[in-house]
């Protein structure tokens, strides 16, 4: 077998059946040529050396065979890297979030040294952010291979781009006036909250869903945290993960699909709204379960309004049940916010106004 022969083989073999044949006859053509050239030049046969400069001119055959692939020679183009890098950004500081709450509960609540916890959110925070990574890279190298580009690419809006200024932004150069007219008047984009709330999801569920750790062992608080007042709430907090598991989950996976979604093809403003106020009444749902069915609602639900009241007061760990006080108080701010804010997505499904700067 010659040289020329067992390269033409190694480009064969990484290319389609049924384009490998006349790929292969145009490749050999192009190669002879080549090497008739290079013949009347030297003025004398080649040899094997000579052969082998040809063909390294031409390419490697990984080279060659990607030439004439269909597919982009590149895992994350320039025209997605920037949504790329921003989705990564915003994945990151989700986790960095996460695990410095997680590192405080620990440090509060779980027998756990600041030294200690610190390093465990460190390791997390680096094991978790390769996986934002590796994850984001495989959504881009999935999109990078569609056959129509997503809206967020066909169709950008001069509101994404000052996104993308924001990273080399020289606030030094502005006087006091310019920055607070560039606060007032900039606003993300919705393409840009569609990307950001999906990756923010994304860490969320990842870590909800333990895929991703976040430095925090729920099981191991229960064996070192102490009882408050008596009561185990590490114990009756991980009775209620558990029952919360699988509808966190649910609800994690659905915000990651609607908001990816709003991304690729955004929807209307009421189709959007609706939306929203399903979720807002899924939390809403949640939370009240938590008030009144959860393993911890015997020690977090008042009595009426008079007893919320002196509770609330007591926060100030001042009682051996504030830790109850204060889940009590936390529960029912979420359920007041929830309302609010399913309450305020109504109201865009009835008038089809869109929010502020969107």
């Amino acid at each position: 077998m010659t040289l020329k022969e067992r390269y033409l083989k190694a480009v064969a073999a990484q290319l389609s059946r049924d384009a490998r044949d006349d790929i292969i006859a145009e490749l050999d053509d192009a190669i002879m040529t080549r090497m008739e050239a290079r013949e009347a030049e030297l003025g004398r046969p080649l040899t094997e050396a000579d052969e082998e400069a040809v063909l390294r001119e031409t390419g490697h055959p990984l080279n060659v065979a990607a030439q004439y692939g269909s597919g982009p020679l590149h895992v994350v183009g320039p025209e997605l890297y920037p949504w790329w890098l921003f989705g990564v950004k915003v994945g990151l500081l989700a986790l960095i979030v996460i695990n410095a709450v997680s590192a405080l509960i620990q440090m509060l609540v779980g027998n756990v040294e600041i030294g200690q916890g610190i390093g465990q959110a460190l390791g997390a925070i680096i094991s978790g952010g390769l996986t934002i990574v590796g994850m984001a890279t495989i959504a881009a190298f999935i999109i990078e291979r569609q056959a129509v580009k997503p809206a967020f690419l066909r169709e950008w809006r001069v509101k994404d781009l000052a996104l993308f200024e924001l990273a080399n932004f020289d606030v030094t150069r502005l006087s006091r006036e310019t920055r607070t007219a560039e606060r007032t008047t900039w606003r993300m984009s919705p393409t840009a909250k569609a990307l950001a709330g999906a990756a923010g999801w994304a860490v969320i569920t990842l870590a909800w869903a333990g895929v991703i750790h976040v430095g925090i062992d729920i099981e191991a608080l229960s064996r070192t945290a102490p009882e408050a007042g008596g009561v185990d709430y590490n114990g009756l907090l991980i009775q209620t993960w558990r029952l919360l598991y699988w509808p966190g989950v649910i609800y994690g996976v659905t915000r990651v699909l609607f908001e990816g979604s709003k991304a690729f093809q955004p929807v209307g403003v009421r189709a959007g709204a609706l939306t929203e106020v399903a979720f807002a009444v899924a939390r809403t749902v949640g939370y009240v379960w938590l008030w009144i069915a959860s393993p911890l609602s015997p020690h977090i639900r008042p009595e009426g309004l008079d007893d919320f009241i002196a509770r609330a007061r007591s926060i100030p760990w001042e009682t051996p049940d504030a830790l109850a006080d204060l889940m009590m108080v936390m529960v029912a701010a979420a359920v007041v916010i929830s309302i609010w804010e399913g309450l305020g997505h109504l109201i865009r499904v009835f008038t089809g106004q869109s929010r502020k700067g969107c």
